[in-house]
């Protein structure tokens, strides 16, 4: 018996023998496997819902099928949408706010030497949540100034234990005041806590406020 070519529904050819009930049972079994299939992934679209702030909450390994997404708890009020990839082989970032942590003082707080350090108020801090390794874009901003002279502000970040560098700070380079900002890809494990480190290059003042990282994934790998 001839099928369609998308869904394999069968159908009798010109010179099948007529029995309307052998026919008939066909097409039903073919319909009937079609539309359950067609069911259980409209019902699984966003089956899971994950609580990563808990700390221990993990991604179906493997993914049922390409597409099926899951929404995942990252902090509160912060939810992440993540659907498989089978072409990436990794779960891609399909919509949500970002993770953020910011620092505002009343003053705006200063750096002199040319030494990545913390400020008086440290921060911006976050961590990534446990059991999302992967592939993130990080966000710094702040408003930043410096004082006279070849000067340079600089505000950047370690993970961990690590050190800050330049190549992953932004700067202020002109004495005005302006606000910064900038981004980056970065490779994260769950558990890595970013911290804002700052500098100048001379021992003019360097000064820092509204400072802030925000965090989102782009591909988060498998468990």
């Amino acid at each position: 018996m001839p099928q369609t070519i998308n869904q394999a529904i069968p159908y009798p050819a010109e010179t099948d023998t007529p029995d309307v009930p052998r026919d008939m049972q066909s097409l039903a079994v073919q319909v009937d496997a079609v539309l359950t299939e067609h069911d259980t992934k409209l019902a699984n679209t966003v089956s899971a819902f994950l609580d990563f702030s808990s700390g221990t909450a993990a991604l179906p390994d493997p993914a049922p099928y390409d597409g099926y997404e899951v929404r995942c708890k990252v902090f509160t009020g912060i939810h992440w949408k993540l659907a498989w990839s089978d072409d990436d082989g990794a779960w891609a970032f399909v919509g949500g706010p970002p993770l953020t942590n910011g620092v505002t003082t009343v003053s705006a707080e200063t750096r002199t030497a040319n030494t990545y350090a913390a400020l008086a108020t440290p921060g911006p801090i976050l961590s990534v949540p446990v059991g999302l390794d992967g592939h993130y874009e990080l966000r710094l901003e702040a408003v930043i100034s410096y004082g006279s002279g070849d000067c340079a502000a600089y505000m950047s970040y370690k993970i961990n234990n690590g050190s800050a560098g330049d190549g992953s700070a932004i700067l202020q380079n002109n004495q005005s005041q302006a606000h910064v900002s900038g981004g980056q890809a970065v490779t994260l494990a769950g558990g890595d806590v970013l911290t804002a480190q700052y500098r100048g290059n001379n021992t003019l003042a360097s000064t820092f406020n509204d400072r802030r990282f925000l965090l989102l994934p782009k591909y988060i790998q498998p468990a």
